[in-house]
């Protein structure tokens, strides 16, 4: 099994790559820099294991949701890659990504409910609910992009059945009274993403390239206002 795997739906740039046996980790926190990073970072790991692109079986990626360009710039990366060497990939959920990591992280055991979420901006939050099962996570109902009040009334009811808040969207002000900084900070890498690929390659879940897309979750209306609100704070 060698799959390589990237991610850039946040600030940070990361690449990991396994060769079955080993893991080898790149991550890089330098935020707008992702479009250069990334193709130095994969011949690193790639040199770090004596690989080739061609002696892949299949690469990963973080296919969102998070920020529009990380995503885009992740997604051409991929496509570049596998199209030259003709490797299927593996999307991944950026938000099961995240769970995973807290399942990793802070060795949640088993039966644990993980309520994954990014700020999304534009007063929103991007939401999965994962339940950890036999060491790797299951989503318990569809990711979703809702108003930060909105969450409140769904994260009070998990908070009662002592569901673990993790990422982002539980910094901002409004909802930080559900998670903690430790539980907040914790981010999706590579890694993560190169964890739950192990999972769907065994289980036969790959793609050709043609057919992979990332996820925005936001419809295209919800973006062109997102454009149009950053370019008047430009004038």
């Amino acid at each position: 099994m060698k799959i390589l795997a990237l991610e850039s739906s946040a600030e940070t740039c990361s690449v990991a790559l396994t060769d079955g046996h080993q893991d080898y980790i790149q991550i890089r926190h330098e935020p707008r820099q992702h479009a250069k990073m990334f193709l130095p970072l994969v011949q690193t790991v790639l040199d770090q294991a004596g690989f080739t692109l061609k002696d892949l079986d299949a690469i990963a990626f973080g296919r969102g949701p998070g920020s529009f360009t990380g995503l885009r710039i992740c997604m051409s990366v991929v496509q570049g890659l596998a199209y030259g060497a003709e490797i299927p990939v593996i999307p991944i959920s950026t938000l099961e990504g995240l769970a995973y990591s807290a399942q990793r992280n802070l060795l949640l055991p088993e039966g644990s409910t993980v309520v994954a979420g990014f700020d999304a901006r534009m007063s929103e939050v991007y939401l999965g609910c994962f339940n950890v099962v036999n060491g790797t996570t299951v989503l318990q109902n569809a990711e979703s992009v809702i108003g930060i009040e909105a969450a409140k009334e769904p994260a009070s009811q998990l908070q009662l059945k002592t569901a673990c808040f993790v990422g982002s969207a539980w910094k901002i002000e409004q909802l930080a009274e559900f998670s903690s900084p430790e539980m907040s900070d914790l981010s999706v890498t590579a890694e993560d993403i190169l964890g739950l690929a192990k999972r769907e390659f065994l289980n036969g879940n790959v793609m050709s390239v043609e057919n992979a897309q990332p996820v925005y979750l936001r419809d295209d209306v919800a973006w062109e206002k997102r454009v149009r609100i950053r370019t008047e704070n430009l004038v």
